[in-house]
């Protein structure tokens, strides 16, 4: 995948968060936009459900409380990413997810963790994929390992 360079934005205040531009053609932006929309609004009409008690985050980057819900949130057409590395999409009932209501400046924050607990949420299956080929996330990992 080649990135021009004209579509990279890198900020001084945030050494390490890259920007890029066009990284998913319009018609698919469009699409994740509604997905990602939809699913906020699932997340959110699930955990005001109220079935599972809030709890205080041990571990998190704020100077106060911050309360989260797990949820096993019902993904009726969705699809997830296979945990297995190889970007194709799998059918699954359930995601489980950590949300929390009203985190920092009292956004709502959800957390999904593993790449086979990932919705798809209108990405394309290769997404992850073509993520992982990206340089920074290429140099994070090697970094990382």
């Amino acid at each position: 995948m080649s990135i021009l360079p004209a579509a990279i934005e890198t900020f001084s205040a945030a050494p390490g968060l890259v920007l890029l531009r066009d990284f998913l053609a319009p018609a698919r932006r469009h699409a994740v936009l509604q997905a990602a929309g939809e699913l906020a609004s699932q997340v959110d009409s699930e955990a005001r459900r109220g079935l599972r008690p809030p709890l205080p985050s041990p571990e998190h980057n704020l100077p106060g409380c911050a309360d989260f819900v797990r949820l096993a949130l019902p993904l009726a057409a969705g699809a997830v990413f296979c945990d297995d590395g190889s970007g194709a999409a799998v059918q699954a009932r359930t995601v489980s997810c950590e949300h929390f209501a009203s985190y920092g400046d009292g956004h709502s924050l959800t957390y999904f963790r593993g790449s086979g607990n990932i919705p798809i949420a209108g990405l394309g299956g290769d997404w992850l994929q073509r993520l992982g080929r990206l340089p920074w996330v290429v140099e994070e990992l090697h970094t990382q390992r």
